[in-house]
């Protein structure tokens, strides 16, 4: 049975309808929409948990500030590039800043839980 035949096929149960009637596939699209973004948004949630646990030194306050950011993403760009010269680093450094500073909507100086979910998306 394929997944589009159980939808419709649970939704008819549900429904009472033994047919494939448009309410029951409505109802199917609604119960698959559900799921998916209850798992969208336990991923995006997870993510920023992790991004805060692994990034969060300084503070400690559920935040990532301007320096936190940048050791991630210094240690990222030496990983994927060992060779990388400090002119390119400044240049990516540069860059990566506007982004930082794109994302923190509040001008705080950091990046809350709210703001790295934008990220994450």
């Amino acid at each position: 049975m394929t997944a589009n035949t159980t939808a419709n096929a649970t939704a008819a149960n549900v429904s009472g309808n033994s047919g494939n009637s448009t309410m029951s596939a409505d109802y199917a699209y609604v119960q698959v929409e559900r799921r998916l973004n209850k798992s969208q948004r336990n991923r995006v949630e997870k993510t920023v948990n992790t991004i805060i646990k692994v990034s969060d030194k300084g503070e400690k306050d559920g935040k990532i500030d301007w320096k936190e950011a940048l050791a991630i993403f210094k240690k990222g760009v030496k990983r994927g590039n060992p060779n990388i010269t400090d002119a390119d680093f400044k240049k990516l450094r540069k860059m990566y800043r506007k982004i930082f500073n794109k994302f923190d909507k509040d001008n705080s100086g950091d990046l809350d839980k709210e703001e790295l979910r934008k990220v994450v998306k």
